[in-house]
């Protein structure tokens, strides 16, 4: 897996415009392993890989915030990517499962990204829903009963599906629990990222004359080595 280099992070992140950070997850993995068919990943795969990835451009941890909903006092927490579950290393193999509801057999799917990604670009929150778990089960019937059966079955194989974070408050021993959302954490990070280069090849376009190309296929090192001679 390669590292994105900062003509990645422009690009990715002006490719994501609008499209929601799922789409934007299967680019930033194309573009860090194109070997891969980053669409058939489970959610597991998708979200260790996209946590290899942001290690390589931010470090292995995480830092969390969140407040107490009881109280309000504003909690920390830093992880590395194992400790939320998402050790690239320990994420299963795809296998299709066979369930039983209202006496009809069906096979089960772990979800894709490729999927999520589709279901991303839908407005309606019960659409969505229902496309990916079709996609999970092609032919699971159409009666809640059993969608409700292949959902949770989809959440049981795929431990990626429902990754969160466990919280506990010092102040009134609240507790609670929070999702994490890799593909928008890793998205977001992309975007400011993107911003501040696109900063230095302004700054470095005006000073010496180079084109954007030029600029961007420098290494960081150098590209700050430039920066600090021309700004006071």
């Amino acid at each position: 897996m390669r590292a994105l280099a900062a003509a990645d992070l422009v690009e990715l992140a002006e490719a994501g415009q609008g499209r929601g950070p799922s789409f934007l997850a299967l680019g930033i993995l194309g573009r860090a392993d194109p070997g891969i068919d980053a669409a058939a990943l489970t959610l597991g795969q998708r979200d260790a890989m996209l946590l290899a990835v942001r290690a390589q451009l931010c470090g292995p941890h995480l830092d969390f915030v969140s407040e107490c909903p009881a109280c309000g006092t504003m909690l920390e927490m830093t992880l590395r990517a194992e400790e939320i579950g998402l050790d690239l290393a320990a994420q299963p193999a795809p296998q299709t499962r066979q369930i039983r509801a209202g006496g009809v057999v069906i096979a089960v799917a772990p979800l894709t990204a490729g999927a999520l990604a589709a279901a991303e670009q839908l407005d309606d929150p019960d659409s969505a829903r229902r496309l990916l778990l079709k996609a999970a089960a092609p032919d699971a019937p159409e009666e809640e009963t059993a969608l409700a059966a292949v959902e949770a079955a989809v959440e049981a194989m795929d431990p990626g599906v429902d990754t969160g974070l466990d919280w506990s408050c010092p102040t009134c021993a609240a507790r609670w629990s929070e999702a994490v959302d890799v593909a928008a954490l890793l998205a977001s990070e992309i975007t400011v990222r993107s911003r501040a280069v696109l900063a230095d090849v302004a700054v470095l376009a005006r000073a010496f004359h180079w084109p954007e190309r030029d600029i961007l296929a420098l290494p960081a090192e150098r590209r700050r080595f430039y920066l600090d001679a021309v700004q006071p």
